[in-house]
């Protein structure tokens, strides 16, 4: 069933951050934070919490080893790894947290719509695979920053696109890229409520 925003739904902004493993069930796949904006689902997704979780990997060792190059030194220079694995929680406690907090600040709804940059492909299956209790409250169907971008690129409409802001300048730390993808997509939004109606 289609979404129908009111402005008094739910859009939950999320930016996970992970190992960056091909397939999300190998050992030593692992996330290693959850970064989330609540949201209205207004034409300004308007901010209601936001939550910032770390994860420790299960296998650290094995989750290190698996990663690729890139992957490791991005969460070195941004520090995540370290902090991970010194501090953060196992990632069923981090689901049932996340979990509790969405009923808590949605008065239970099941009916969050996800989104952000490269949800549709990216997050869905980490969450299907770590986070299925969160992954309960959400809908089927996604509000996806990637895909309006592309889109967009697409239309040789370039001008409307912001790729240093978009892509170049995220930290790769949960929460501020998940701040960027609203910025992102309230931009996208504003842009398309402008448009005359037929």
């Amino acid at each position: 069933m289609l979404h129908v925003p009111t402005g008094g739904g739910f859009v939950l902004v999320l930016d996970l951050e992970d190992s960056g493993n091909a397939d999300v069930r190998e050992t030593g796949a692992s996330l290693l934070e959850v970064g989330g904006i609540l949201c209205r689902d207004d034409t300004d997704l308007t901010p209601i919490d936001a939550i910032s979780l770390l994860v420790c990997p299960v296998h650290p060792g094995e989750t290190w080893s698996t990663m690729v190059p890139v992957v490791c030194e991005m969460h070195t220079k941004s520090g995540l790894w370290v902090e991970a694995v010194r501090d953060g929680a196992p990632v069923e406690d981090i689901d049932q947290r996340l979990a509790a907090w969405l009923d808590h600040r949605t008065g239970g709804c099941t009916d969050v719509v996800l989104a952000g940059s490269g949800v549709s492909h990216h997050d869905q299956p980490w969450l299907r695979a770590h986070l299925p209790a969160t992954n309960t409250r959400l809908r089927f169907g996604t509000l996806d920053a990637a895909v309006i971008r592309r889109g967009l690129q697409f239309a040789r409409r370039n001008d409307l696109v912001d790729l240093e802001r978009d892509l170049h300048a995220k930290p790769h730390r949960a929460l501020a890229d998940a701040e960027l993808h609203r910025a992102e997509l309230v931009g996208y939004l504003r842009m398309l409520s402008r448009i005359p109606a037929a």
